[in-house]
C-alpha cells in the first residue's frame, strides 16, 4: 500500500498544478484584419481585395490602438478596453467579449453607436466585430 501512495501523490501533484490561463490575456497583442464580409449574401473580401487594412494593438494596461490604412492614407484611434467572459447561454462560439471605449479617433469605431466598439473573441481564436448587427460590415481579425 505504501508503494502505491508515493506514485499517486506525485501524479495528483502534477495534475492539480495545471496553470489556468486568463482568457482576457489571450486578446493582448496585435490583431490584423483578414476579411471584410457583408450581410445579406454579399461577398467576402480577403487579402488584396479588401478596400482597407486595419490592426488593433491591445496592451496589458487596458489600452488599445487601432490603425486603418485606405488608399495610402493612415488613420489612428486609441482608447481603453475591457473584457468579459462569454456567457454559457449566449453562444457556444463566444470565448470573450471585448468592449472598446475610444478617447481619440472615434470616427474609426466600427459599431452601431458612436465612441465605442464591441468585438467577440471566438473559440477559434479570431476576433469579429458586432457591426454586422446594424448592417455594417462583418470584420474578422487574426492575431499576429
Amino acid at each position: 500500500m505504501k508503494r502505491l501512495f508515493l506514485p499517486l501523490l506525485v501524479f495528483f501533484a502534477f495534475v492539480g498544478c495545471k496553470e489556468d490561463v486568463d482568457p482576457a490575456s489571450t486578446v493582448i497583442g496585435q490583431w490584423k484584419l483578414i476579411s471584410i464580409g457583408g450581410g445579406w449574401g454579399q461577398s467576402i473580401q480577403t487579402g488584396s481585395d479588401m478596400i482597407y487594412s486595419q490592426t488593433y494593438q491591445f496592451n496589458r494596461n487596458g489600452t488599445f490602438v487601432k490603425t486603418q490604412e485606405t488608399d495610402g492614407q493612415s488613420a489612428e484611434a486609441s482608447g481603453t478596453f475591457t473584457t468579459e467572459p462569454g456567457e454559457i447561454m449566449s453562444s457556444a462560439d463566444v470565448k470573450l467579449y471585448v468592449q472598446l471605449e475610444f478617447t481619440e479617433g472615434e470616427e474609426l469605431a466600427g459599431d452601431c453607436g458612436p465612441g465605442s466598439e464591441h468585438l467577440i473573441l471566438r473559440n477559434n481564436n479570431q476576433l469579429i466585430n458586432t457591426w454586422g448587427m446594424c448592417d455594417g460590415p462583418i470584420l474578422t481579425y487574426d492575431k499576429n
